[in-house]
């Protein structure tokens, strides 16, 4: 029976199918993984937008550079105001891969992508988020370089891809959120204030008036640090005290450093602290009892304490902000009646003064 079945034909036949079928199989994928491998390899260039400062862009491109080592793909990061949809749909004159990233919050990302694999074509696209463990420090960094670099020569080759309509979907809904964004410079900025302060000095009343600022600041993701320098305008006010009557107007200034942090809602927490000067000037403008001789009008420098914490929201590139103060009177101030040599205090300002300001930063 097995002498039969050696020299029978049909079974030789079948035999040898059995065993060169899955070697076949083998062989065509093989050849396939080779095509995909060449063509992902082939990928001429990879363009990176960082939409807002998400993140560093020369810091990715360090990133992504290192994956595509060895390559002949470009890689090249820039930084865009905003998210423009038009931009991500609209072909390209070039072939490769275009990339925008836009933070969603302080540990997760938008990828759009957009594969232009000849001129003149239609483009594919493929959208992602990614969240990162670690937020943008060097961890979350290489994840992202290491997810761009998958996702690229996937969408490259064919293997990935999204609806275009997904892809209009979320830009609708990203675009605008985008704008809302306060953007977050890696370099240095200097804004500018306006806006309106008001401050309790116990028995000088209260001083209030036009404030403006200069603010000098270096971004790093959702972190904002460096300094900002306030000049306040105290409108005249009059103050009653038997038995006299007081105008007092002036100024406060002061120098502090600055510091704020972005939170996940696009609302930033600010804080600031520093030295800084009050100006006033005192003049009598009344008195109810004649035997009073009342000084001449002079003007007082006191030195304060400045600390401050508020919170800012953005519309479009403006930013609206409030805060809390607290002013510091590093000595004592009063004014006095001298009488025969004896002083009576007749008014005296808090040590510490609470005030708040709204303003709008540029």
């Amino acid at each position: 029976m097995a002498g039969r079945l050696l020299r029978s034909p049909g079974a030789a036949l079948c035999l040898a199918a059995a065993f060169l079928g899955p070697a076949r199989q083998a062989w065509a994928q093989s050849a396939r993984s080779v095509q995909t491998a060449q063509k992902a390899h082939s990928l001429p260039r990879v363009d990176v937008s960082v939409v807002e400062s998400a993140c560093d862009a020369s810091d990715l491109q360090t990133k992504v550079g290192s994956w595509f080592a060895g390559s002949k793909t470009t890689v090249s990061t820039h930084s865009e105001r905003k998210l423009d949809p038009d931009s991500v749909l609209a072909p390209s004159p070039l072939q490769g891969v275009r990339l925008w990233i836009a933070a969603r919050n302080s540990t997760t990302v938008a990828l759009y992508f957009a594969v232009q694999p000849e001129p003149g074509v239609v483009p594919r696209f493929l959208v992602r988020d990614i969240a990162l463990d670690h937020g943008f420090d060097e961890l979350g960094m290489e994840q992202l370089a290491q997810v761009i670099f998958l996702s690229s020569l996937a969408l490259w080759s064919g293997q990935l891809q999204s609806p275009k309509s997904q892809l209009e979907e979320r830009l609708s809904i990203a675009a605008p959120a985008a704008q809302a964004v306060p953007s977050r410079s890696f370099g240095w900025a200097l804004h500018s204030e306006m806006g309106y302060g008001i401050r309790l000095q116990g028995r000088e009343g209260i001083a209030q008036g036009l404030l403006g600022a200069l603010r000098v600041v270096r971004g790093a993701g959702d972190l904002e640090c460096g300094g900002r320098l306030a000049v306040q305008l105290f409108f005249p006010r009059r103050q009653y005290s038997d038995p006299v009557a007081l105008d007092l107007r002036g100024y406060s200034l002061h120098a502090a450093a600055w510091l704020s942090q972005r939170g996940a809602n696009g609302l930033s927490l600010t804080a600031e602290f520093g030295p800084g000067l009050d100006v006033i000037r005192y003049a009598v403008n009344s008195v109810a009892d004649s035997s009073v001789q009342p000084r001449p009008a002079h003007w007082e420098i006191r030195p304060i304490a400045w600390l401050a914490a508020g919170i800012e929201g953005a519309v479009s590139r403006v930013r609206l902000g409030l805060s809390g103060s607290l002013a510091i009177q590093l000595y004592r101030t009063h004014y006095d009646i001298v009488d025969a040599g004896q002083r009576t205090k007749l008014l005296t300002p808090w040590l510490i003064q609470p005030g708040f300001a709204a303003y709008i930063a540029f």
